[in-house]
């Protein structure tokens, strides 16, 4: 036992405690001291009179003492010991204090002893396989009927319930509504362990229970519950059962750590597997997922952060991954985030702006694929994310993730075979215009662009070109005169999307100055 817990329990005393720096606080058997005993083992606790001690006090060294203040120490004395000792300034006789102490003791070592027991039976994983095992090492503690239930009531788990009369699971889980549990119990809902005593009645008859919460990941996950039945509750029972609770939460938090971090292993590894394309039978991959129990959402999409340009170093990718909440494997050198989206996010994604934080503390570039619903097409979407990248830095280097949607048109035209001249598509009427620009130093073709970034509204464009309004009427006058072409016009505008893609694609527009949605 530790002299600090010793110190708690006498706390009715009003004991005062001198700590010697660097000396051992934990004793395992208690002794009188007596006059003349000049050597002390640290490994007790030694119960006297201050008289006695400040004889004794030149001599001593290492030691763990209790005493009764019958003659006042120098305080300088007390601060400068190289003892542990508690002084009691109560009249209470030696012999009772003695025995006080040794219930303490003895109380303190069975919760160590039972405890210890508890933790053993946890370690040994082919001894302790479920609940029902961990109550059978509980009851062989506590030797009264154990229950653990959720914050319903409802049983998950017993041991010996059946032996307490007129007890059904109906009755029991109404402890759980209404006022039946005291309020102070039922208020502390993240404590772990901290049992408490209280009555109740149940099917008429009243129990004293013995309470503690079980608490995993700072959540309520199940209440322990012992009903004094076959014996009548000890002192140490409530502090025993609290470090059963205790016990447990850490129990059980492991191994949900555990199974979460081998459900994570699992299941990257066969992300990895349908990205590199060792699994393409739906089949297949559903009975994987089914075995590593997980459930998904409807919809999915693929970001992909692309990595070789960049310089990897101080990318953490466990800080992505919480900051994200999504699955993220790496893959080909790049960061792969697996999206999965409820029914009414999928047509309209966005990437969570802590994801795009990170992306630009760290300098980097992603594209986003479009929706999907079968996870077996991870790698068809993968690669169009890829793309994404690809063929968004060409339009627009400025921006951190590029939609696939925006760049669907970048990606047909890459497609087509090297030999082909896709100049050839573009509009005549925009080569011409662009090459009057070039002869006379004029801005039409630039100017053409903005109204088109603008949906049409020469008063937005000319504020985006800083030019008079006047200004712009003119140019579009110039603009139809020169090309023929009119901006308003649904099929003139689709031809000059398509052709502004084209030129920016073979960089003869430059990519810095024409930005936006091309």
């Amino acid at each position: 036992m530790d002299i600090h817990r010793l110190y708690k329990k006498l706390k009715h005393y009003q004991p005062e405690l001198y700590e010697s720096q660097g000396n051992c606080t934990s004793f395992t058997s208690i002794k009188f001291l007596v006059e003349n005993t000049l050597v002390l083992d640290p490994c007790i606790l030694y119960i006297g009179k201050t008289s006695t001690l400040e004889d004794l006090l030149p001599f001593l060294d290492k030691a763990n003492i209790l005493c009764l203040k019958d003659r006042e120490i120098p305080k300088d004395v007390l601060e400068d010991m190289s003892i542990n000792l508690i002084i009691l300034d109560k009249d209470v006789d030696i012999p009772r204090l003695f025995n006080e102490v040794y219930e303490i003791l003895f109380v303190n070592q069975r919760i160590t002893r039972e405890t210890g027991f508890l933790s053993d039976s946890f370690a040994q994983k082919n001894k302790f396989g479920d609940v029902y095992n961990i109550l059978e090492i509980e009851y062989s503690i506590i030797n009264n009927p154990i229950a653990i239930c959720n914050e319903e009531g409802i049983i998950l788990a017993n041991k010996n319930l059946s032996n307490i009369p007129n007890l059904s699971e109906h009755s029991f889980s109404k402890l759980f509504s209404g006022d039946s549990l005291d309020s102070s119990y039922k208020s502390r809902q993240h404590v772990t362990g901290n049992a408490s005593k209280f009555s109740v009645d149940i099917s008429g008859v009243n129990y004293n229970i013995l309470g503690g919460k079980i608490v995993t990941e700072g959540k309520v996950a199940a209440y322990m519950l012992v009903i004094e039945f076959e014996k009548s509750f000890s002192e140490s029972d409530i502090e025993i059962v609290s470090q059963m609770c205790k016990a447990l939460s850490i129990e059980m938090g492991k191994r949900s750590t555990i199974q979460n971090n081998k459900q994570d292993v699992l299941f990257e590894k066969l992300l990895i597997n349908i990205l590199s394309e060792n699994i393409d039978k739906s089949e297949i991959i559903d009975k994987w997922i089914e075995n590593i129990d997980l459930t998904f959402n409807r919809f999915f999409h693929v970001l992909t952060i692309r990595m070789y340009d960049v310089n990897a170093k101080g990318i953490k990718l466990n800080e992505l991954k919480k900051l994200s909440g999504f699955k993220v494997v790496q893959y080909q050198g790049n960061i792969v985030l697996l999206i999965n989206n409820k029914i009414n996010e999928f047509s309209n994604c966005k990437v969570s702006g802590n994801i795009i934080e990170f992306m630009k503390k760290h300098n980097l570039k992603g594209g986003l694929s479009r929706y999907f619903q079968n996870i077996s097409e991870l790698s068809y979407y993968y690669k169009q994310s890829l793309k994404a990248v690809e063929m968004g830095i060409i339009s627009n280097k400025d921006e951190t993730v590029y939609v696939y949607d925006n760049y669907v048109i970048y990606h047909m035209l890459d497609m087509l075979p090297r030999d082909m001249d896709i100049k050839e598509f573009c509009h005549p009427s925009l080569l011409y215009l662009l090459e009057y620009d070039r002869e006379n130093n004029t801005q039409y073709t630039y100017t053409l662009y903005t109204l088109l970034i603008a949906k049409g509204k020469q008063v937005d464009a000319s504020n985006m070109l800083h030019i008079h309004r006047s200004t712009m009427v003119y140019r579009m006058e110039k603009i139809e005169e020169l090309s023929g072409l009119n901006p308003y016009e649904l099929k003139d505008i689709v031809r000059l999307y398509f052709s502004f893609i084209i030129l920016k694609m073979l960089n003869i527009l430059d990519p810095e100055e024409y930005t936006g949605i091309f």
